[in-house]
Parts: C-alpha cells; sequence; structure tokens
C-alpha cells in the first residue's frame, strides 16, 4: 500500500530543514533524483545528503549554475513557495496534517458493516483474535 499512499503526501517546504534535496519528492510531487539521476547530484556539488537548504538564499532559490539540468531545475522550482516555517509533510492537501488514520481511511477499500461484528470487536475481545479476524 506504500506506493499507494505515497501519491496522496503533498511536501510543504518551510525552510529547508528537513527534506533531502535529492530523494524527497518535494518539486512538485518528484524526486531530483528520479527525474534527473545522479549526474545533476554530480554537477550540484553539493553532495549525496544535501538538504534543500542548501539551495535557499535570503528566502529565494539559488541553485549553482553548473549544467543545464540545473539551470532548468532553477527554473522549475521557481513557483514553490519558501517559508520560515519548517518543512512538513501533508495528506492530500497543503495545511491538512498527516496522520496514519487519515491515511489508512484514505487509501483501504471500505466494506459494509457485517451482523456479526459485534462476535468479533467488543470491549471484552481478545486482541489476538479479533486482528486475526
Amino acid at each position: 500500500l506504500r506506493p499507494i499512499a505515497k501519491e496522496h503526501l503533498v511536501y510543504g517546504v518551510g525552510n529547508g530543514d528537513r527534506f533531502s534535496l535529492w530523494l524527497n519528492p518535494w518539486m512538485h510531487g518528484e524526486s531530483i533524483h528520479a527525474l534527473y539521476g545522479y549526474r545533476v547530484i554530480y554537477d550540484a556539488g553539493l553532495g549525496r545528503l544535501a538538504l534543500v537548504k542548501e539551495v535557499l538564499r535570503e528566502g529565494k532559490w539559488c541553485w549553482p549554475p553548473n549544467s543545464r539540468d540545473l539551470i532548468e531545475i532553477q527554473q522549475r522550482v521557481q513557483d514553490i513557495p519558501i517559508s520560515l516555517s519548517p518543512d512538513s509533510i501533508f495528506w492530500e492537501t497543503l495545511g491538512n496534517s498527516f496522520s496514519t488514520k487519515m491515511a489508512w481511511q484514505g487509501i483501504r477499500s471500505r466494506s459494509s458493516e457485517v451482523i456479526w461484528h459485534n462476535l468479533v470487536w467488543h470491549p471484552s475481545r481478545i486482541p489476538k483474535h479479533s486482528f486475526c479476524l
């Protein structure tokens, strides 16, 4: 279910202190590594463990203009707002905080309630039995 859940996550860039520059899908739902490969990491000279904050200067995007791909990335990120708050991951829309409950409700297929549900899921139940059922 992980790939299904990942489709609903929205990465909100703040001050760039939490997201991996290359591996997290903060750029319009895609990671830079997935779009451009390892060569862009080498061209930037920032290292594999770089955070988004390393391409932010005074509240603006500032990518090193070392290759055509990096110049293209600089243009593509201009519409991504930057704030002073920490980076955050949201569920489906910006501002909608992520929770595992919301994720589960959003990705599971719901069925109608069966008439025997009280036999399995009641206050005196044995947790192992209700989990298995």
